[in-house]
């Protein structure tokens, strides 16, 4: 009887002081408001003998009900966390050790039943009432998992018993057995989720499909990696009608691309059986555009040491991926963000009002100097961290003096003229 008024009052109130609290346009004090009506409403249930705890539930279902409940989440989402962990520090002070040290059989069994009952009925529920509740049913593996992570004992029933103790329908002796039955679903959790885990890794085996078999045999490019890399190579070539064949190692994928009438084969190329069905031997290139750099490495000493004759051409996820490339001999070798990111920084510098004249001579002097930096670095790869380091640094130092030279020079010329 006394929820009824607290709460229409504390809805009322909400929404006024919010409301009133939002015009300010000011997080702090919206917040505020928000914890005021919530603890109002606490001490009012505990004046009427009902629990503070029910109260704030109350207060935060009235938040969530909110038309403010977005700016309420962003505000309140920074303490959330340090809330929630103060909340179960409370409830584990509250515990009382002395009924556990007495007879720990019965909240332990008690806690057992809460877990096995819970997850009984929501796995039948999930499993085979699916249809009455008007839910696709699901496979017997989704139906245990989630029963095994709704099973656990709420953190709400700690409110519940303190409010049926106050309330006096509950002694202060059960609810102790109760409390300690509800952490014991809690410890159990975890356990048993890890232990279900293991149960269906070892009952459910994963399908592998079979590679695709390819029928051309003559392929002139063989495209290993059709993601965003390689799909952009083989519209080029689809345009130019040369044939090619195409590799990738995700089902999924593959499936995805065939829906959009590109052809493509499922498989790994770092299989030699594969390579072998793909008639690596009879192409003139091989494009590798693995996105995975170890993948990437071992594909190309692959291709190198069973088809020497045919040239490969690589995409490199990064420079240390480019150096590792071309350690193996393979020369033609593009970064796949280089010259995009040289592209965005050129309009970049034009946007800043540079002058379009000098920065192509720029962007050209720019270009040539990160080649010689590539090959200072080619020459020390394998070697230590910190001379790597020191090689970065040295090639920073020379492009500035460089540029400076430049600006010199440049500065020359305007006297003079």
């Amino acid at each position: 009887v006394a929820l009824r008024p607290l709460v229409c009052v504390g809805g009322v109130g909400f929404a006024g002081a919010t409301s009133y609290a939002a015009r300010f346009g000011n997080n702090e004090v919206f917040t505020a408001a928000a914890l005021c009506i919530t603890i109002m409403i606490s001490a009012g249930l505990e004046a009427v003998g009902l629990s503070a705890s029910l109260g704030a539930f109350i207060g935060g279902v009235i938040l969530a009900d909110s038309a403010f409940k977005h700016k309420l989440e962003a505000s309140i989402a920074p303490f959330e966390g340090l809330l929630l962990g103060l909340f179960f520090m409370t409830v584990g002070m509250g515990v009382n050790l002395a009924v556990l040290w007495a007879n720990p059989f019965i909240p332990l069994v008690l806690g057992i039943a809460i877990f096995g009952g819970k997850a009984l009925v929501i796995y039948v529920l999930r499993s085979h009432l699916a249809g009455a509740l008007q839910q696709p049913k699901c496979d017997r593996e989704t139906g245990l998992r989630l029963a095994f992570t709704l099973a656990v004992g709420g953190e709400f029933a700690f409110v519940l018993f303190q409010a049926a103790q106050n309330g006096a329908y509950l002694n202060a002796a059960t609810v102790d057995v109760l409390t300690l039955a509800v952490v014991f679903s809690m410890v159990l959790a975890p356990l048993a989720i890890l232990a279900l885990n293991r149960y269906l890794a070892g009952r459910i085996k994963p399908t592998t499909r079979p590679f695709d078999t390819i029928e051309d045999t003559e392929p002139q490019v063989v495209i290993a990696g059709f993601g965003r890399v390689g799909q952009i190579v083989g519209r080029m070539l689809n345009a130019q009608k040369i044939n090619f064949t195409a590799l990738d190692a995700s089902v999924e994928h593959v499936d995805f691309v065939r829906q959009f009438g590109n052809k493509i084969h499922y498989g790994d190329a770092a299989e030699l059986s594969l390579l072998e069905a793909a008639h690596v031997n009879h192409a003139k290139l091989f494009v590798l555009a693995v996105d995975d750099v170890d993948t990437s490495l071992t594909i190309a000493k692959l291709v190198q040491h069973h088809y020497p004759t045919v040239r490969i051409l690589a995409r490199a996820r990064n420079r240390n991926h480019l150096l590792q490339l071309r350690a193996l001999g393979i020369v033609t070798v593009v970064r796949e963000t280089w010259l995009g990111s040289v592209d965005l920084g050129k309009q970049t510098l034009l946007a800043l009002d540079q002058n379009p004249a000098t920065l192509d001579a720029f962007l050209q002097r720019f270009i040539t100097h990160d080649e010689a930096m590539l090959a200072e670095q080619q020459a020390v790869v394998g070697a230590d961290w910190d001379t790597m380091i020191k090689t970065s640094f040295k090639a920073r130092a020379d492009l500035e003096h460089i540029l400076a030279g430049d600006a010199a020079q440049n500065a020359q010329n305007s006297d003079g003229v």
